[in-house]
């Protein structure tokens, strides 16, 4: 999967805002009677961040400071060209050392020790130095959801 990419023929000239965003007239994102999907994020406080993070190519990586504990995370780095990856603590059984993900476009899980991410009740460390989630200099985003989100709950 591609690396981000800066380019007024795909994502046109206007800077997305808190209500849209545009796209060019590449005829990979724009062609006439083709059907295109946009995903789009923002976070909702102790319920989802949408996060950033820059890579320093070490298991002793960055931390991400979420407000909450995660259950879940989407992510990809935006600078080099790597899949997208999911994780989740219930892939794992529970245990918030995360050794299991999915990549974007595979149908396999995969299995890694000592593990991808650290989660804490706060959000999480970086433990692994792949370029998937750490290289180094490079840009990591994505979108995580708290495991008790407890801000809307209606819980007794």
């Amino acid at each position: 999967m591609s690396a981000a990419v800066a380019n007024s023929e795909i994502w046109g000239d206007v800077k997305p805002n808190s209500l849209a965003f545009t796209v060019g007239n590449n005829s990979t994102v724009n062609a006439p009677a083709e059907t295109y999907i946009a995903y789009v994020f923002r976070s909702v406080p102790g319920f989802s961040e949408v996060f950033s993070f820059e890579g320093n190519g070490s298991n002793a990586g960055p931390r991400a400071n979420l407000g909450f504990l995660p259950l879940a995370m989407l992510g990809k780095n935006a600078t080099a060209t790597q899949d997208w990856f999911f994780v989740s603590s219930d892939m794992d059984g529970g245990r918030n050392n995360i050794e299991r993900w999915v990549e974007g476009n595979t149908v396999e899980q995969a299995f890694g020790s000592p593990g991808l991410f650290s989660f804490f009740s706060g959000g999480f460390d970086v433990i692994n130095s792949s370029s998937l989630i750490d290289g180094n200099g490079d840009t990591i985003v994505g979108i995580a959801w708290a495991a008790q989100p407890f801000k809307y709950s209606n819980a007794f």
